[in-house]
């Protein structure tokens, strides 16, 4: 979990510093190299997807990649798109069957992770 939550705000950082460089090289703002916010965003880019990594391989090692893998994939999409509907509003405008039809399709990419990562003995 733990993981996962520092990998959603490696994603919201990452999000930041693209909005930036956007604005700057699309939209004619001013070269954001001035603005502190940027370079904090890039330190906690850089911070949170090197602990992300550590975490990871640390739980690889204590539970084997079979456990891992799904609960960190579920738990850092499920984050993700938490912090990132909070944080930029990303449904802010989208009707309920759009957000519904999102929402089915999170639901069938988490089963096929669990069919995909389940034991086939039985």
């Amino acid at each position: 979990l733990l993981c996962s939550l520092i990998g959603s705000v490696t994603v919201m950082a990452c999000k930041g510093v693209s909005t930036f460089l956007t604005l700057w090289i699309c939209c004619g703002a001013d070269a954001p190299f001035r603005q502190p916010v940027l370079y904090i965003l890039l330190l906690v880019l850089t911070s949170t997807a090197v602990l992300q990594i550590r975490y990871l391989n640390q739980a690889m090692e204590n539970f084997g990649n079979t456990e891992t893998v799904p609960v960190y994939y579920v738990m850092f999409t499920i984050c993700t798109i938490a912090g990132s509907t909070i944080l930029y509003r990303d449904f802010y405008n989208a009707d309920r069957s759009s957000v519904f039809a999102f929402g089915v399709g999170v639901l069938l990419t988490f089963v096929g992770v669990k069919r995909l990562t389940s034991s086939t003995d039985g």
